[in-house]
């Protein structure tokens, strides 16, 4: 009895201090750390809009630095649905990027991200009957959150 005691705190202890000392050996030390990019993001709600309406979505960087910014569509579903992208590189400071795509059967939304903070970000989602760029009036606006 006493064994099996003494071999079931050996096995507890072994098996507390892997995890510990895996955590201590893995941690992101000095410089390592620096280097990893944060990315930040705002989102609109879920809007519907009959099919072969258009949805453009809008990130605009009002940081004081050149950013990477990202404009996304995405459907209930969450699957990428954009179609078209001026995003997706780097956008000095006030520069604003749009993608779009096309309502078929599902709600849509959009997420805008950043490589910097997300409180220097701003987004948007339109719609309208027509192609992009918009001739016809935007027949929604919503504002990423």
């Amino acid at each position: 009895m006493r064994t099996l005691a003494v071999a079931t705190l050996v096995l507890s202890l072994f098996v507390i201090s892997g995890p510990l000392a895996q955590t201590r050996s893995s941690g992101a030390r000095g410089p390592e750390r620096e280097h990893r990019e944060r990315i930040e993001y705002r989102s609109t709600a879920a809007i519907q809009e009959p099919g072969g309406f258009t949805a453009a979505c809008f990130a605009s960087n009002v940081d004081s630095e050149t950013r990477l910014l990202t404009a996304d569509i995405f459907d209930w579903r969450g699957n990428n649905v954009t179609e078209t992208s001026s995003c997706g590189t780097n956008q000095g400071p006030g520069i604003t990027c749009q993608s779009t795509a096309r309502f078929t059967d599902s709600a849509l939304r959009c997420v805008v991200s950043t490589n910097g903070s997300a409180e220097r970000l701003r987004g948007s989602l339109a719609t309208s009957a027509g192609p992009y760029p918009f001739t016809q009036p935007t027949n929604a606006m919503l504002t990423a959150e």
